[in-house]
């Protein structure tokens, strides 16, 4: 069974980071031509909709009380159609806030925003879905006819793989009416799913600039370029590169080589990359057969790389007599 820690924040409190997080809402109301959210359809919503009427809007927004983005006649004889009837009591869901990208083991941040349209405070249920666990809160004194948030503070559970760049995962908050009967459900509820991944750096080799023949006495060059395909930095770690008569990856590989070398990488930030250019005097008894430039994380010294992916490269050359 998944278990996480959640703190309730104030409102004040949240960040006020909101470029690195997505915002999701759901729509209805269960006072139909309400265009503030007093609980009330009166002269100040009819006058919402006449001064935007035949105007594009935010849906939800300004005169807009049927949510398709245009203040039309479809709003105009709902507001008319439901002028000064008694509202039913509706709580809703207004937006759900999380980060595009959390990070296994560490902490992130879930804003749930809900309003109702009561005459008064009221106490609001909410039922989280995180990762497939399921804490349920409730708030007392939550003012009317305003939009209110409320943060939730979790830590990410362990992502599948130690080098996972990003999993599915399901985040969903729903109001939770099992007491307090709620006049609209179907705005109760938003889905705000985001991607789990594990804090890891991962370095990828790739040999390239490499002479595709080469002769015997004579010379063959290449450049090893390493980069951080992770998304912390590295730690640093070392490559042994050469050539060699069979393919394949391995540091029992090198038993027919015309010659390796190691090479240190620095710490690379992720998306960072760093070359090493290699030129090889071939000895004159090279054979004159394909062989191959190979480059792979040097296990066998005792540096390591924890995400196998990527750790091993190699292309072939032609060896051809001399003229």
């Amino acid at each position: 069974m998944k278990t996480f820690r959640f703190v309730v924040l104030s409102a004040a409190l949240l960040s006020p980071c909101a470029a690195a997080s997505a915002q999701f809402g759901s729509g209805g109301g269960a006072c139909p031509g309400d265009t503030n959210g007093d609980g009330a359809v009166n002269f100040v919503d009819l006058n919402a909709v006449l001064s935007t009427f035949n105007h594009a809007v935010p849906p939800n927004t300004g005169g807009d009380v049927t949510g398709d983005g245009l203040v039309g006649f479809a709003d105009l004889n709902l507001v008319i159609s439901s002028f000064n009837v008694q509202c039913v009591y509706d709580a809703r869901l207004v937006s759900l806030t999380r980060p595009d990208l959390i990070y296994a083991g560490q902490p992130f941040t879930l804003v749930a925003t809900i309003r109702h349209n009561g005459d008064g405070p009221r106490a609001i249920p909410i039922t989280l879905e995180v990762g497939g666990a399921f804490p349920v809160m409730h708030f007392p004194n939550v003012p009317p006819n305003v939009d209110h948030a409320v943060a939730f503070q979790f830590t990410a559970p362990a992502a599948s793989t130690p080098c996972s760049d990003g999993d599915p995962f399901a985040l969903r908050a729903c109001l939770n009416w099992l007491f307090d009967p709620d006049g609209d459900t179907s705005n109760d509820c938003a889905a705000a799913p985001t991607t789990l991944a594990a804090a890891h750096w991962d370095i990828a080799l790739e040999i390239i600039d490499s002479s595709p023949h080469a002769v015997p006495c004579g010379e063959i060059s290449w450049t090893v370029r390493a980069r951080n395909t992770g998304n912390v930095a590295s730690q640093p770690t070392c490559i042994r590169t050469g050539t060699n008569c069979f393919p394949g990856a391995g540091p029992n590989q090198w038993g027919c080589t015309m010659g390796t070398a190691l090479a240190l990488i620095p710490v690379l930030e992720p998306g960072e990359s760093v070359d090493f250019p290699y030129t090889l005097a071939l000895p004159c008894w090279a054979l004159v057969i394909q062989q191959w430039i190979k480059v792979e994380i040097a296990t066998n010294t005792g540096c390591m790389e924890l995400c196998p992916e990527g750790n091993f490269a190699e292309v072939p050359f032609e060896v051809f007599a001399a003229r």
